[in-house]
């Protein structure tokens, strides 16, 4: 029985699946499974018009050593209703500031069987705050990448 011809020199989709869902690690010299580090929140800041913008980096590591494998920096995006904020009748000068709060990471998958999409991303929940009065309130914003979209270390 003969083989379609595949045109171009691409390798066969059993490689490509391997090199994008079970990475080579370069200390245990195998493929390997991964697991998800903590994200790290790198900055977390809010403007006068309440634009929200935090910088997160997500890393996966290889199950069997901790070798870091794959890594993501997400610029997660998001507006704040300002209003939203109940000052006290004393704040006569409001200045509105962010915390970083607690920093989630997330996955998700779109599709099913082998065709199925992975994603990974972070979920920053922070606290809006008027410096003046101490007003404030929980924010939740997040974002992720398709797993195959991540930068490979090794």
């Amino acid at each position: 029985m003969a083989l379609a011809s595949r045109g171009g020199s691409s390798p066969p989709p059993a490689i490509l699946l391997k090199e994008v869902y079970m990475p080579r690690c370069s200390e245990c010299k195998k493929f390997v499974s991964l697991d998800e580090n903590e994200p790290e929140v790198n900055d977390v800041d809010i403007d006068e018009e309440g634009h929200i913008t935090a910088t997160v980096r997500i890393v996966n590591v290889c199950a069997e050593c901790g070798e870091e494998l794959t890594e993501a920096e997400l610029v997660i995006e998001s507006d704040f209703d300002l209003t939203t904020i109940e000052h006290t009748k004393e704040c006569t000068a409001p200045e509105i500031t962010i915390d970083e709060g607690v920093c989630e990471r997330i996955t998700r998958s779109e599709g099913k069987g082998r065709a199925a999409k992975k994603f990974y991303g972070a979920m920053l929940t922070c606290k809006v705050y008027c410096t003046y009065c101490e007003a404030s309130q929980d924010v939740e914003i997040q974002d992720d990448i398709q797993a195959s979209a991540m930068e490979t270390l090794s």
